[in-house]
């Protein structure tokens, strides 16, 4: 904290977060939004689960949890969860994904957007 309060000149929100290291607002609403599907997927009992479709198709790289993204014709799902984390959520690799518990996925999770803004 000490090079942030030596600073000559004022920096702005995104050189204070990336100068002590810290997520964005839009990485840390992806960060909730991909804990949310990891909860949904793998919870039997989540009350989400339904929203969610798995993309069967074998021929898909990297894990077995690809979402299928479903086509509708409104703009009104545009912003609902199963929209907003697909991309996200089929870019991240298997070893993210396939964590055994929650407190896994969010430490896999984390070490893996660290490695990314390097």
């Amino acid at each position: 904290m000490s090079s942030v309060e030596h600073q000559d000149y004022p920096l702005d929100e995104i050189g204070r977060l990336s100068m002590m290291k810290l997520p964005t607002l839009p990485e840390r609403h992806v960060r909730g939004d991909v804990i949310a599907t990891f909860q949904a997927l793998t919870n039997v009992n989540s009350p989400i689960k339904y929203l969610f479709s798995l993309n069967a198709d074998t021929r898909t790289g990297g894990h077995n949890f690809k979402l299928l993204k479903s086509k509708f014709n409104s703009t009104i799902r545009q912003y609902f969860i199963t929209n907003r984390v697909f991309d996200a959520w089929n870019s991240l690799p298997a070893e993210v994904v396939q964590s055994q518990t929650l407190l896994g996925f969010k430490a896999n999770y984390d070490s893996y957007c660290s490695h990314q803004r390097l």
